[in-house]
């Protein structure tokens, strides 16, 4: 007996945007103090290979990000397809039985 899997690949990118915004207590005389940048997190195109009938709660993969200030990166993810990821890993899995089964 022949058995044909079917698999779907998908990419993620993802993308962070930091807003901030400061104050001084200065009455102008004073110079003020250099505020540091916060650059934004790199992340290269990525892609997963997985079964359509993969199953739920089934660890896709690690999402791979580097902040260039070397602080800890938190992950979020915006899809159409019940699909997770670990806030503080990057990990992703699904959240639904046989997600992209069609």
């Amino acid at each position: 007996m022949n058995t044909i899997h079917h698999y779907r690949s998908f990419w993620i990118a993802l993308m962070g945007v930091l807003l901030f915004s400061c104050s001084t207590d200065s009455d102008g005389d004073e110079p003020m103090e250099e505020i540091p940048v916060n650059a934004r997190p790199v992340i290269e195109d990525q892609s997963f290979e997985v079964l359509e009938t993969i199953g739920g709660f089934i660890e896709i993969g690690q999402i791979e990000a580097v902040d260039p200030e070397g602080g800890a990166l938190k992950y979020f993810i915006e899809s159409d397809y019940p699909l997770a990821v670990n806030l503080n890993t990057g990990v992703l899995s699904t959240v639904a039985k046989n997600v992209f089964d069609y």
